[in-house]
C-alpha cells in the first residue's frame, strides 16, 4: 500500500515473483501499479519514519519495507525520482539528514545524481551511502553480511559534494583540456548553486 504524506492509501504496487529473465521472455513487467496511481505524491515506508530526523532513501519497494523491519527508519521511491512532492513530505515529518542508498548499479548512481540535485536547494543534509564492493543495494548487503554491515555504511557516508566531485571527474576524461572543460562546466553548475 502507497501513502502520501497525510498517511492516506494513494494506490498499491505489486512485484512480480519471477526472475528477470523469465520476466522478460514473457514480457511482463517487474512492478504493476493500480489504476490512476501517482507515486511521486507518496514513498513506501513513509508512515515508520514520521518524525526522525535521520532517514534512509532507498529506490526499491521491498527494500524499504525489509530495512524497516530490521530498524533502518527507510522510505523508497519506487524508481530514481524524488519528487517535489516526496521532498517536501520528508522535510514536513522532521527529516535533517537524508542519506541516499540508491542502487549501486549505473541506473541508482545517475539517480543518486539527479536526487543532489534536486536537494542541493533544500534545508535537508544530503549524504551518500556507498555498499562495499559487490553488493548492488542494502537488503541484499543486510541479507548477507547482516544488518551491522549496512550500518557501518551509513556511519560511512559521505556529504553529497565530496562525492558528486568523483562523480563529476570519473565521467569526464579530465587529462584532456576539453574533457577538464566538461568537468568544470557541470561542477560550476552544480556547486554555485550551494548557498552554504
Amino acid at each position: 500500500l502507497w501513502r502520501d504524506a497525510a498517511g492516506r492509501a494513494i494506490g498499491m504496487v505489486g512485484r512480480a515473483i519471477m526472475p528477470e529473465d523469465e520476466l522478460k521472455t514473457k514480457g511482463l513487467p517487474k512492478y504493476k501499479y493500480s489504476f490512476g496511481f501517482q507515486k511521486d505524491q507518496g514513498l513506501i515506508g513513509f508512515s515508520s519514519v514520521r518524525g526522525s530526523e535521520q532517514i534512509v532513501l532507498l529506490e526499491g519497494v521491498l527494500d524499504a519495507l525489509y530495512l524497516n523491519s530490521k530498524g533502518f527508519k527507510s522510505v523508497a521511491v519506487g524508481g530514481t525520482d524524488l519528487s517535489a512532492t516526496q521532498l517536501q513530505a520528508l522535510q514536513l515529518a522532521g527529516c535533517k539528514e537524508l542519506l541516499l542508498a540508491m542502487d549501486m548499479d549505473e541506473a541508482g548512481q545517475r539517480a543518486t545524481e539527479k536526487i543532489i540535485k534536486n536537494l542541493s536547494s533544500s534545508s535537508l543534509r544530503a549524504y551518500v551511502v556507498s555498499l562495499p564492493e559487490g553488493f548492488k543495494d542494502a537488503d541484499e548487503l543486510i541479507r548477507e553480511k547482516g544488518s551491522e554491515a549496512f550500518q557501518l555504511a551509513l556511519n560511512k557516508a559521505e556529504r553529497w559534494p565530496a562525492w558528486m566531485a568523483r562523480r563529476i571527474i570519473s565521467k569526464h576524461d579530465t587529462a584532456t583540456d576539453r574533457g577538464m572543460d566538461s568537468a568544470l562546466e557541470e561542477a560550476q553548475e552544480l556547486y554555485t548553486e550551494l548557498e552554504d
